[in-house]
């Protein structure tokens, strides 16, 4: 049952709120004042490191200031639940199957045992998710992953709801059911406060209030066309692709010093699945170094399966993959290594030692290469890590753009032939979307061959020489036209993220 009464007035009132980061440089946010009231629902933007996450972290009580106070007031005394989606849906769950995940969210909120398992019908139904009822999370997709999280999270339509980045895993159908969702609650809800943490400006311009913050600062608070009508915010604050610059890359060596370089990947009636569900079946595929191959699909379709397949780290159930040298000669799968390198979705995945600097020599000493200092420090100029500061910092205490660069590198010190990107511009501002845009070209011209597994429209646009679409268990190539975007039905399907 819903938690919300009516008579119940609240309101969250941020005064000269302060937080800074254990070991941090510098405050994340600064004397932060401000008051959301019953009923609000709020957008909120800005580039990454602005202090988003802080900020609705401070409401959720997840952390507190270290300067002022943050006051939930009501008419009473009782405790407001505050519902919280974390950007990384793998940080919430507790559960091992969909199902128990559910379970334990209706037995938190005392759901009377003899309903829990109607219940839990109910909201895999609402949600779009009853088949994925007897899944195990692990073996979810990110995007399947993100809508297992949002409907634990809004079971109970907590009177204050905080989605952070609820749509940086979805596919363009994932975000319009959680778009019609969120209209629904709104409309029978009507008390209750909704953040929203977004990069999308298409869905910040759904919110009838948008907050926009900057060096830990709010810079604007206002209507979301007063605010993507001033120029000046806008481009200072990274809220727009708009301005798709040029990025200088600085000079680095990308040849592999092994003789034996992959000239090509070949996939053969390759069919991968799990005990109870196939993802993909007899596939044929070639990719051919120098060149850039965008996929993209629905939400589970097996793209993040084909990256592992393709970097060697799962093996297909029937077919072969072949890798071929500039000899056309067959490489064996023990020696592609340092050849074929992938960058995880979820970036924070690759890394499990205390400092950036060992993350990065840990791959090449693996591997019995020694790698001297100078070209550590080329690799981390590469990716735009540039301070020096850096090598020691702890990659988890990154930001979520840092991660992605460091990733990068964590790959690139390899000198790999082949390199697959899994949701590269996931959760990155505009900003960090154009550097990746430019990256790929940069790598590009270094003759790489990259796989892009994406749901972005802006990517598809920018990058693509070979597109493949994940569809009924199987993978099409199809041909991008001048009129693709309006016309066609893939691109109609894809993120807008470009305009």
């Amino acid at each position: 049952m819903p938690l919300i009464m009516a008579s119940v007035f609240f309101m969250i009132k941020f005064k000269n709120v302060t937080y800074k980061y254990p070991d941090a440089p510098a405050n994340i946010l600064n004397n932060i004042n401000l008051t959301i009231t019953q009923g609000e629902s709020l957008a909120i933007m800005g580039g990454n490191g602005s202090g988003k996450s802080t900020f609705v972290k401070l409401i959720a009580k997840l952390i507190n200031p270290i300067e002022g106070s943050i006051e939930i007031n009501t008419a009473d005394s009782t405790i407001i639940p505050v519902g919280f989606l974390f950007q990384n849906p793998d940080n919430q769950f507790v559960a091992v199957t969909v199902e128990k995940e559910i379970a334990f969210t209706l037995e938190n909120i005392g759901t009377p045992v003899e309903k829990i398992a109607s219940r839990i019908d109910e909201i895999l139904e609402e949600f779009s998710i009853k088949h994925l009822k007897n899944r195990l999370l692990s073996e979810l997709s990110g995007g399947e992953k993100q809508k297992v999280a949002i409907a634990s999270v809004m079971i109970h339509t907590p009177p204050i709801l905080i989605l952070d980045e609820p749509d940086s895993y979805l596919d363009l159908y994932g975000q319009k059911n959680l778009d019609d969702i969120l209209c629904k609650l709104r409309e029978k809800h009507t008390a209750m406060i909704l953040l929203r943490v977004t990069q999308y400006p298409h869905e910040a311009k759904k919110y009838p209030r948008l907050l926009v913050i900057d060096d830990g600062q709010i810079i604007a608070d206002d209507k979301p066309e007063n605010i993507f009508n001033d120029n000046q915010i806008v481009k200072n604050s990274n809220l727009s692709y708009e301005n798709k610059n040029q990025v200088s890359f600085s000079k680095i060596n990308l040849i592999s010093k092994n003789d034996n370089s992959i000239k090509q990947i070949n996939l053969n009636n390759v069919s991968f699945g799990y005990e109870n569900r196939m993802l993909f079946k007899n596939i044929n595929l070639s990719l051919k170094q120098g060149e850039i191959t965008i996929v993209t699909g629905i939400s589970g379709s097996g793209k993040t399966s084909l990256s592992n397949l393709i970097c060697g780290l799962t093996k297909p159930n029937n077919g072969k993959i072949e890798y071929l040298d500039s000899k056309n000669q067959l490489v064996n799968i023990e020696n592609i290594r340092d050849k074929v390198t992938g960058v995880f979705q979820q970036p924070e995945k690759q890394f499990f030692l205390p400092t950036c600097l060992e993350e990065i020599k840990f791959g090449p000493n693996n591997l019995g290469q020694k790698i001297d200092s100078e070209y550590i420090k080329s690799v981390f100029d590469f990716v735009g890590l540039t301070n020096d500061n850096f090598l020691d910092r702890d990659p988890i205490s990154l930001s979520v753009g840092e991660k992605r660069r460091l990733a990068i590198a964590l790959s690139l010190v390899m000198q790999p032939n082949f390199i697959v990107f899994d949701e590269p511009t996931c959760a990155l501002d505009p900003a960090g979307v154009c550097w990746f845009i430019n990256l790929a070209l940069e790598l590009k011209k270094h003759d790489k061959s990259l796989i892009i597994i994406t749901h972005s429209g802006l990517l598809v646009k920018s990058l693509t020489d070979q597109l493949l679409l994940f569809e009924n268990e199987n993978i099409k190539n199809i041909e991008i036209t001048d009129n693709f975007f309006e016309n066609h039905e893939l691109g109609e399907k894809l993120i807008n993220d470009f305009d």
